[in-house]
């Protein structure tokens, strides 16, 4: 072999062997996907493009200054409403309260006054809640002088006034004494033991009409009906039947006979307006009378007797919780 075609096979050998160690060195391609997961280019989220941008704007419509203004005027609005509705509702309260303490001042009840003789000056006093008790036996009064009705009450009564009397007119209605009677005295319930407590006006009052003989000829009994313990009911209710007016007559000692008849009066015939004629009315007073005769050869021989609710000189609307300033009985034997 000659010396040219050794240099040649030195060369081409050489030349193979440098290939062969760039394809050694050279990194093999994977189509595998990395063992820790996902690659770092899938994690980052894609830039935007033109287009996606492009929607984005054409799509956003930023709130107009007209709507703006019209979101603070419906804000101010409801908070205006807000504050006159917490205003109304104080005022209301208040008023409400106010209301109450006046209705339920108590004012002084109907006196009886025989003949226009009783003034003013014979209102009748207040008193503190004591217990409750019975109408007492009236008709135990007649044919006695004013100190044996004395003695036959007890020691939680007591003569308060003594009038002279002229006569009634038989022609007047009003007139609650007889034209027999000479003198009328008064009798009132003042117990010996008063309760601490006087929120409420509970009153009796019992006047004697004495004829020529000095002894009773006519009783005329006052009463609150919660010194009575009449239950709490409306007026309807109330007058609906006779049993309250039974109760109170049998109490007094008056025997009502099975027979006697008793029609309950409609609520126009009871009801008392302060103006019928206003266009809201009030109720002033509902008030009804039961009277009928006995049977009966001594007096008593007639009987009269009287509910009513006082409601004050304002009155109070028409409801069914409607409360009266006083509950007053009225009965007067004869």
């Amino acid at each position: 072999m000659n010396e040219d075609q050794l240099q040649e096979n030195e060369d081409s050998f050489e030349a193979g062997a440098g290939q062969q160690d760039e394809e050694a060195f050279e990194p093999e391609e994977s189509n595998s996907e990395p063992q820790n997961g996902a690659s770092l280019e899938a994690e980052q989220p894609a830039a935007p493009t033109e287009a996606s941008a492009a929607v984005f704007h054409r799509n956003f419509k930023p709130i107009s200054k007209a709507k703006l203004k019209k979101a603070r005027r419906t804000r101010r609005a409801l908070i205006t409403a807000i504050i006159l509705l917490l205003i109304v509702l104080v005022g209301g309260t208040a008023a409400g309260v106010y209301y109450y303490l006046n209705f339920i001042q108590t004012e002084p009840v109907h006196t009886y006054d025989p003949g226009g003789i009783a003034n003013e000056g014979d209102a009748f006093d207040d008193r503190g809640v004591v217990e409750a008790m019975e109408v007492p036996n009236l008709t135990q009064m007649f044919g006695r002088t004013a100190d044996e009705v004395l003695t036959l009450l007890g020691a939680d009564y007591s003569i308060t006034k003594v009038d002279a009397s002229v006569g009634g007119d038989p022609d007047d209605e009003d007139s609650q004494a007889s034209s027999a009677t000479k003198q009328i005295i008064t009798i009132s319930y003042t117990p010996q033991e008063q309760a601490d407590v006087s929120s409420l006006r509970l009153t009796q009052k019992i006047y004697l009409s004495l004829g020529e003989q000095g002894t009773v000829i006519e009783v005329y009994f006052v009463s609150s009906m919660d010194l009575l313990d009449f239950p709490f009911t409306s007026f309807a209710d109330l007058v609906a039947t006779n049993e309250s007016f039974v109760r109170v007559l049998t109490q007094a000692g008056v025997l009502i006979m099975p027979d006697i008849t008793y029609t309950a009066p409609s609520s126009a015939e009871y009801t008392e307006f302060v103006d019928k004629d206003a266009n809201f009315l009030k109720i002033k007073k509902e008030t009804t009378t039961w009277a009928g005769s006995l049977v009966s050869e001594v007096a008593p021989k007639d009987f009269e007797i009287t509910f009513t609710f006082d409601y004050g000189a304002s009155g109070v609307e028409d409801s069914p919780d409607k409360l009266p300033l006083q509950r007053t009985v009225y009965l007067k034997l004869s």
